[in-house]
């Protein structure tokens, strides 16, 4: 590839940053609203079941049109997709303070989805095609990375802002606002050529966009089935852990704290436990060296750092640590110095928080694998809409997580007491990924046959582009 001039390299990586910020506000927006489910019932005068079952509505349109929304960013202008897509959600969130019932709430979270949807698999595709196939696993580290890093800092403001009840809308609002900035933002990144970074296309124009008949050749591929399978199966456990604020709450309500600094507290614990997934990039780096020696590289090491994060998740949920110290602290400054405080005088809490990270480094190794694969077994002009199927699978696993984890919860009070009928609840969400760990290490067969497949395919098309150029 040529050498990019000073001004095509800053924009190139402005681009990237731009879109690595977008991928972690679609995480924030999608997360946030558990992080205020204890304020949200109290000012809608709603419960924690419906709060959840829109919550799951959200995620299944997000996921659902994410299809949509990739099959148009394989076939046109991406740049100009997302624009529109960024204006559907932010406008959407701006009428936040508005809602005041259940069917309000409804209204602007389906709206939301409808323009969430496009940032993922849109999004995607334009980071595979700024990054060679082989960074590919440490790029999309970072953009793991970013969804995760969203999540905490969606858990973050809310706790920060959301004091009481009557203020749950308030960081909805800032994110809006934020969405409206990004457009701004917009008007300066780049849209890469398709393929623009794959050997095989050096030097050639690459025209080709999707067609409706390609669905059935991506999936055709076997690899493509046990990435959504594999996404679907671990994102069941992902939407059961979005109530792990709300359980903390309880717990910490339970231990004597304001109704205020539980939500702040379990938001901030909860939070904790997203400081693994720094790892996903230097997991990823590592995948791409072992990628060299074996194309089976992702799925192996996705199966096997998976199956080893179960026992430490386990352990994590069950350590019996106390918050009681912080009975009468207020405010958000003192609740942070004294979380802080427990991490050297609270051993059990000490003892969570190093087993949590532990847990989630070996879990980020999945994330920028499973989006890596994607962009290696599939077309150029494939890569988003396969990424939007993965993620409508995704969405569907997530919202099932999600929606029935209150539902296990009511069954295990007949054993466990609030809140450990819901702790127990997440840990059988969790026995989720031994079968995932199982259908990852069944991808290692199918993945240097598709692999092959699309380089094979480009290396054609690249001579044909070749033959016609010297024939005119």
């Amino acid at each position: 590839m040529p050498r990019p001039s000073p001004k095509e390299a800053f924009l190139r990586a402005f681009t990237i940053t731009v879109f690595l910020i977008l991928a972690s506000i679609d995480n924030c927006v999608l997360d946030m609203a558990s992080s205020v489910y204890w304020a949200m019932q109290t000012a809608l005068v709603t419960s924690t079941t419906f709060l959840g079952f829109v919550n799951s509505l959200l995620i299944w349109i997000v996921s659902g049109l994410a299809i949509w929304w990739g099959y148009l960013g394989d076939k046109g202008n991406r740049k100009r997709l997302l624009l529109v897509g960024t204006l559907i959600w932010s406008a959407s969130l701006l009428f936040t303070p508005l809602v005041f019932n259940e069917a309000s709430w409804v209204i602007v979270q389906c709206v939301a989805g409808v323009g969430l949807a496009c940032i993922a698999s849109v999004g995607f595709s334009v980071i595979v095609d700024f990054v060679a196939p082989e960074k590919r696993g440490m790029a999309l580290g970072f953009w793991g990375l970013s969804q995760g890093a969203g999540t905490a800092v969606g858990k973050g403001v809310a706790a920060i802002l959301v004091t009481n009840p009557s203020g749950w809308w308030q960081p909805f609002f800032l994110f809006a606002i934020i969405g409206f900035i990004m457009i701004g933002l917009y008007f300066f990144t780049l849209d890469p050529k398709r393929g623009a970074t794959e050997a095989e296309l050096k030097d050639v124009d690459y025209e080709y966009t999707i067609k409706t008949a390609d669905f059935k050749s991506i999936l055709k591929k076997k690899t493509n089935i046990l990435v959504m399978l594999t996404g679907m199966i671990s994102q069941i456990f992902w939407g059961a852990l979005t109530w792990l604020p709300f359980i903390f709450y309880q717990k910490f309500r339970d231990q004597g704290l304001t109704e205020g600094s539980a939500g702040f507290a379990g938001n901030v614990v909860a939070g904790l436990f997203a400081i693994g997934g720094i790892f996903s990039i230097p997991l990823g780096w590592m995948t791409d060296k072992l990628l060299k020696r074996t194309l089976k590289a992702r799925p192996l090491v996705s199966g096997t750092f998976s199956i080893a994060g179960i026992p430490l998740f386990i352990s994590m949920l069950l350590i019996p640590f106390d918050l009681s110290a912080l009975a009468g602290v207020d405010g958000t400054l003192p609740l942070i110095g004294g979380l802080i405080n427990q991490l050297g005088t609270n051993p059990p809490f000490l003892a969570m928080f190093l087993v949590s990270i532990g847990a989630s480094a070996l879990i980020s190794a999945t994330a920028p694998n499973w989006f890596a694969m994607i962009g290696d077994v599939n077309l150029p002009e494939h890569r988003g809409t396969m990424f939007g199927l993965g993620n409508f699978i995704n969405g569907v696993g997530r919202g099932i997580g999600s929606l029935l984890l209150p539902q296990i919860a009511i069954a295990f009070l007949a054993v466990y007491p609030e809140p450990w009928n819901y702790l127990w609840s997440i840990i059988v969400a969790l026995l989720f990924f031994i079968p995932m760990g199982i259908l990852c290490f069944v991808a290692c067969k199918t993945v240097e046959t598709d692999y092959r497949d699309v380089k094979e395919t480009l290396a054609r098309r690249a001579g044909e582009v070749k033959e016609k150029r010297i024939d005119t």
